[in-house]
């Protein structure tokens, strides 16, 4: 059980790697495709949620699609395997008592 534990937060833990990459390269064509930073520093401002939003506002424009799906595929994976972690912990720490 242990092992398995070890195993969804390595693998939690590079899925949020992965989501954090994803927000850099965000906020980044924020900057670069803006003539005002403005929406570069809301990306920063309102951290990932808000790059997120803002991100699938203006995919087409900032030719980031496929960003965006990748970003929205990590997202969804870090919630499941968020709740497949807390059910697995659940279960072992229930296991010990």
């Amino acid at each position: 059980m242990e092992i398995a534990i070890l195993l969804l937060a390595g693998l939690s833990f590079l899925v949020g790697i992965g989501s954090f990459v994803c927000w850099i390269m965000v906020v980044i064509k924020a900057f670069q495709n803006e003539e005002s930073p403005l929406l570069g520093i809301l990306c920063i401002v309102l951290c990932g949620l808000g790059a997120f939003v803002i991100g699938w506002i203006k995919n087409t424009e900032w030719r980031i699609t496929q960003l965006m799906m990748i970003w929205t595929g990590l997202f969804v994976g870090s919630i499941v395997l968020q709740i497949v972690l807390m059910a697995v912990g659940a279960a072992a720490g229930a296991a010990l008592q």
